[in-house]
């Protein structure tokens, strides 16, 4: 105990500044190769990235939705309406009786002549300049290499003025001869661009007055989507280079000023109170945002005013109060992690970037604004990893008061209204949890982490309660424990279940066997035997018994079905992504295409048929082998693992039965758990991900952790990385 405690504490106590110029000296490493690869891929002269360019003319300019609809009918109508689709005495006045009122036809159509015009105008101008430039509704006469593009009459049915044909229609219908209540509703909705109204319901006697309703909304919103687009066009423009202007760095001059400043306030935290550290990182990411970044994270304003924050709450910090509270809650915290793991971190993340960002210059382009989006979490990503001090210390405290408190009152305690309301709790934690579930299980995304994290934190605390004996709990040798597990491990299933999440629930189905693995080597071992090999053997037959599972119920769901018919027959399954997947490995050189070089359609965009459209999130490892090639993508997945085991190990010793005494009441034991089983986590969701690439398991739809673009999964990721950078002192003797 003693040696272990010297060990983890000498190279922060001796050698502080080496360490920290260690962690500088390899994310300077780390910044020269991303660099040296975004300049080899030769953006800067290229005509792949015109798209952009191109789009940055918008024929619709000063025009905006006006959300006519939903001002006045509620954001309900269109639901309302279809609820009551079959009541013939429910009336379009009913479900909104704002209708009745004059001077609603007028709003609308006044909006729908002010498209006109800006149509007519632009339409002028664009004449004159003889060049179509949009982008939006037209791929297939799109190509990468030249700036040809279909003419805008071709789809949007334009006439000699460049205006919306549909809607000269539409101004030209008598209302006297429609419902009045009808038609000011489908007004309201076609300035609004809205696409799903119930158009044929309304005038169901009437199909030509629908279907004229339904094209002039369908390419109203066109223009809307376009005026959005170019919005983003220009953003994504401003970030193209390397550098930038004076005005707006590139995007990758942006990360590495966000890395850097991150990396300052991780220095600083192991010398401030956290406290004092929230006000060191407010005035720096407002300088930031008020500085660098205003462009596409948030307006100057903002950023102006969570510097001014920043620097009040610094001066606080001065005053005599704060200085005696802070003195009262010291935080037991230095930063021990490797040297490795920021610096890796920031590697990883921005590799991803660049992945996206070849991507959305050059694949499908539906996906050319995904980096963009992606690049917006990576920055809320650096903020979180710069308070990791503060934050860790708040979750850690979190756990042990309302998590592990509860569950130990709730199973052990002998006061009765202790019991009682820790129960009230958990049940509250339940059926809160679960009533989430329901009611975002469209977006799966956010379930699947919602999952993780019931996981991770309750089956954390029975397994720091119950360390060696979860292969006794699965026999049932201890009610209150067994119902622990369950509480732990049912409830996020039954989420999933809601979500049909398969994915992450294959994942964590993997993790409890290998939990089960682990228990069982350690009871064998216990017992004088070589447990280790009776663990793999009973996990590898668990594994192959849940393949089985999958193979064999698959029926009982399409989707799943189709999964897995494409895994074992991917050439002539009717799902032919894996076979897809296989053919862009084959044509993969042995270096790597490299960032600028990469075939993701085809040197033309019509039809884009090169590459799956998921390529951004689940084949990310694909995308990852033809950037670097099959050689340097295996040491890189072994540098990302070998990155994963060090952040684990450095949470071993606080696990550790040996020193709970010691920690327990901080509660750093128990967040030590949490970071365990993340890591776990993380590493069989990176195998799963990898396996479905390359046809070793169905392709389930999760994605590789902190390389894939996934906003929840991106910042749970971050999260728990920053909990993991702070580590308790552990003080013996003299010190204790």
């Amino acid at each position: 105990m003693l040696n272990f405690r010297q060990r983890l504490n000498r190279p922060q106590k001796n050698h502080p500044r080496s360490q920290l110029f260690g962690e500088a000296i390899l994310l300077a490493a780390v910044w020269l190769l991303l660099v040296v690869m975004f300049l080899l891929a030769g953006y800067k002269d290229s005509p792949k990235l015109q798209r952009y360019q191109l789009e940055l003319a918008s024929y619709t300019d000063g025009v905006t939705k006006p959300k006519l609809l939903s001002q006045t009918c509620g954001d309900d109508i269109v639901s309302t309406l279809y609820t009551h689709r079959n009541d013939s005495h429910f009336t379009p006045l009913t479900a909104c009786p704002p209708l009745g009122s004059s001077g609603l036809n007028r709003t609308a159509l006044d909006h729908l002549n002010q498209l006109q015009s800006a149509l007519a105008t632009t339409w002028q101008t664009q004449q004159r300049n003889q060049r179509q430039t949009d982008l939006v509704a037209n791929e297939t006469e799109t190509y990468l290499a030249s700036d040809r593009l279909g003419s805008r009459k071709d789809w949007l049915h334009l006439d000699d003025q460049g205006q919306l044909d549909s809607l000269t229609q539409l101004m030209r219908l008598s209302p006297d001869k429609l419902d009045s209540a009808s038609y000011t509703l489908s007004l309201l909705a076609v300035a609004d661009g809205n696409r799903k109204f119930p158009y044929n319901r309304l005038f169901a006697n009437q199909p030509a007055v629908a279907k004229l309703f339904n094209q002039a909304a369908n390419e109203v919103a066109s223009i809307y989507d376009a005026n959005n687009n170019q919005a983003k066009a220009k953003q994504a423009n401003d970030l193209l280079p390397l550098v930038g202007s004076p005005k707006q760095l590139g995007m990758l001059s942006q990360v590495m000023i966000w890395s850097w400043v991150a990396f300052g306030l991780l220095a600083l935290s192991r010398r401030y109170h956290p406290l004092q550290t929230v006000g060191f990182a407010l005035v720096a990411w407002g300088l930031v945002l008020a500085g660098v970044s205003h462009g596409v994270i948030l307006p100057m304003m903002v950023g102006v005013t969570v510097f001014c924050v920043g620097v009040l709450f610094s001066v606080l910090m001065i005053f005599a109060p704060m200085r005696r509270w802070m003195a009262a809650h010291p935080d037991n915290r230095q930063l021990l992690s490797s040297v490795l793991i920021y610096p890796l971190f920031v590697g990883f993340v921005t590799f991803g970037l660049m992945v996206l960002f070849d991507l959305s210059t050059r694949s499908y382009l539906s996906l050319r604004y995904i980096f963009l989006n992606h690049f917006k979490d990576v920055f809320w990503c650096f903020v979180f990893i710069s308070l990791a001090r503060p934050v860790s210390s708040l979750v850690s405290l979190a756990l042990k008061n309302w998590v592990a408190n509860n569950l130990l009152h709730s199973g052990f305690g002998n006061v009765k209204s202790a019991v009682t309301h820790a129960r009230i709790w958990l049940v509250a934690f339940a059926v809160g949890y679960l009533g989430l579930a329901v009611l975002i299980h469209s977006d799966s995304a956010k379930v699947a982490e919602l999952a993780k994290i019931w996981l991770m934190v309750f089956l954390g605390v029975f397994l720091a309660i119950n360390q060696r004996g979860l292969i006794n709990q699965l026999f049932f040798r201890s009610k209150k424990m067994t119902l622990l597990l369950a509480f732990a491990v049912v409830i996020p299933f039954i989420a999933l279940a809601i979500a049909n999440e398969k994915g992450t629930m294959l994942v964590m189905l993997f993790v409890f066997t290998f939990l089960v693995g682990v228990a069982l080597s350690n009871k064998i071992f216990q017992m004088g035997g070589r447990g280790y090999i009776l663990g793999v053997l009973s996990s590898t037959a668990i594994l192959l018994m849940l393949m089985m599972v999958l193979v064999n119920l698959s029926g009982f769901d399409d989707r799943t079905a189709e999964r897995v018919n494409a895994w074992v027959n991917p050439f002539v399954a009717t799902n032919d992504q894996m076979a897809i997947l296989h053919w862009f490995r084959e044509s993969v050189p042995l270096l790597g295409y490299g960032f600028g070089d990469i075939p993701w359609c085809g040197y033309r965009l019509a039809g884009c048929q090169g590459v799956p459209l998921q390529m951004q999130s689940d084949y990310t490892i694909t995308s990852v082998m033809a950037v670097t090639g099959m050689g340097a993508s295996v040491v890189l997945m072994a540098v990302y693992f070998g990155w994963l085991s060090l952040i684990a190990s450095r949470q071993m010793a606080y696990a550790s039965e040996q020193i709970k005494s010691r920690v327990l009441s901080g509660g750093y034991f128990l967040l030590a758990w949490v970071i365990l089983l993340w890591v776990v986590l993380t590493v069989f969701q990176a195998l799963v991900t990898i396996s479905g690439n390359l046809g070793i398991l169905p392709l389930t739809g999760v994605t590789l952790p902190f390389l894939s673009y996934g906003t929840s999964n991106l910042w749970l990721n971050t999260i728990m990385l920053s909990l993991a950078l702070f580590q308790p002192k552990l003080m013996l003797g003299e010190n204790q």
